[in-house]
């Protein structure tokens, strides 16, 4: 599996964070990298720990999914960090191999009194991350004499910043010094986040967690792709794919829609028909699915991926290729989405019953828009596609539930935690096992 190289991993995850706004590119390489300095120069992390913590600090963001949570990130204080702290969150624990980061995360903008709730262990991790993210959105916002940018730090010493950590970071060899900010990164720093391996699971989980944080946002969107998933599975099959033809395909599938992280939600969950405009707008997924994916998936899964809505005449876009360059699995691919679409329950429609949907599909293989196979295929394995499709969503809509709920639930003991009245299910109690 080409993924299974780290730098596959990162580069997917940090073109997707850097799509959600451009104000925060590479926010979170940097974050990464001054959290790094300061584990080697604490000397008691493992390669593996650093790695880890420094793909945490890495993706510390990946709970800033709305612009106005993006916005808020840009200034040096404000109250409204919780949010995207508590939804990142989540997604580590819930969906990456980093699960025993996760309260790291969590408490990442946490003053002291906040941390009372978190178990000492996580501190340092935490107050690392909080210190890097504001070492560089500080660097990028205002300009400063390097004393004054020191000074705004230790004004916080005491109340929002452990002092002994303030000093690790400023203080003595190894210190983040004003270079830092400008200079290139160590090759030491690029083969420990670029250059590990990872598991088939850990990239699945890794996979799984960037999709799930953009299309969170949306359960009908979610639903869709893990529905493409399970519909391009069973069409593949029966179409004879096996093994790397067939993995390809679901790759392809899980990351089709990494673009729509560019799109507006307005958009993706408007209840009409789309103006010109805004369908313009729309088609932009597919260029940006492209950026993202481009050098960290083989060419095959790349046009897998992002061929998804071409057309046999060459009407589709946003490449306008005809049939004849488009292969079995970009074919599956295409009638498949339209498949999932149609049975998928949207914001501005409710699942359409077997005989719209064939109508509908039908009449696009006679114009010539799709595969006349597959689509013939969809017919004749409807009812194993449509129970495959209901059961994706069902699974789904149970963890979406379950997921908002817990975030609903911890967001409510935001006022209470500042107010330190007492632990509540805020508090984390368990230590950090590596």
């Amino acid at each position: 599996m080409q993924l299974q190289k780290s730098s596959y991993i990162v580069n997917i995850i940090e073109n997707t964070l850097n799509h959600m706004d451009g104000r925060l590119i590479n926010h979170g390489r940097r974050v990464s990298y001054y959290v790094y300095k300061i584990l080697k120069k604490r000397n008691i992390y493992t390669t593996t720990q650093i790695r880890d913590i420094c793909l945490l600090s890495l993706i510390h963001d990946i709970g800033a999914y709305k612009t106005e949570e993006v916005h808020n990130l840009i200034s040096f204080e404000t109250g409204a960090v919780w949010e995207h702290s508590i939804y990142g969150y989540l997604f580590v624990k819930h969906f990456s191999p980093l699960k025993h980061l996760a309260p790291a995360l969590l408490f990442h903008h946490a003053g002291l009194k906040e941390l009372e709730y978190l178990h000492l262990s996580y501190h340092e991790i935490s107050q690392m991350i909080f210190i890097a993210d504001r070492i560089d959105v500080l660097s990028l916002s205002k300009e400063m004499s390097w004393d004054a940018f020191l000074d705004s730090f230790y004004k916080l010493s005491g109340t929002l910043l452990e002092p002994s950590m303030l000093d690790l970071f400023f203080r003595g060899e190894g210190a983040i010094v004003e270079e830092d900010i400008k200079q290139e990164y160590p090759a030491e720093f690029i083969e420990i986040l670029y250059n590990s391996d990872f598991t088939p699971d850990e990239v699945k989980d890794y996979m799984n967690m960037v999709v799930l944080s953009i299309e969170f946002r949306s359960p009908q969107t979610m639903n869709h792709t893990y529905a493409l998933i399970e519909t391009c599975r069973i069409l593949g099959e029966k179409m004879g794919l096996t093994g790397e033809a067939l993995e390809q395909l679901l790759i392809g599938a899980l990351l089709h829609d990494l673009g729509k992280v560019g799109v507006p939600l307005d958009i993706l969950e408007s209840t009409g028909k789309l103006s010109v405009e805004e369908f313009e707008v729309m088609k932009t997924h597919i260029t940006l699915t492209k950026k993202i994916l481009a050098g960290n998936v083989c060419d095959v899964t790349l046009s897998i991926a992002a061929n998804h809505h071409e057309k046999l005449d060459g009407s589709g876009y946003d490449a306008g290729i005809h049939g004849d360059k488009l292969s079995l699995r970009e074919r599956i691919m295409a009638v498949g989405d339209i498949f999932s679409a149609l049975c998928g329950k949207r914001s501005y429609k409710d699942s359409l019953p077997k005989e719209r949907v064939l109508s509908i599909m039908f009449n696009m293989k006679d114009k010539g828009f799709i595969d006349p196979e597959v689509t013939d295929l969809v017919s004749e394995c409807y009812e194993e596609l449509e129970a495959g499709v209901e059961n994706v969503t069902k699974r789904l809509d149970a963890i979406y539930t379950e997921l908002w709920e817990e975030y609903e639930l911890l967001l409510s003991m935001v006022d209470t935690l500042k107010q330190g009245l007492g632990k509540n299910e805020l508090y984390i109690k368990d230590p950090l096992v590596f």
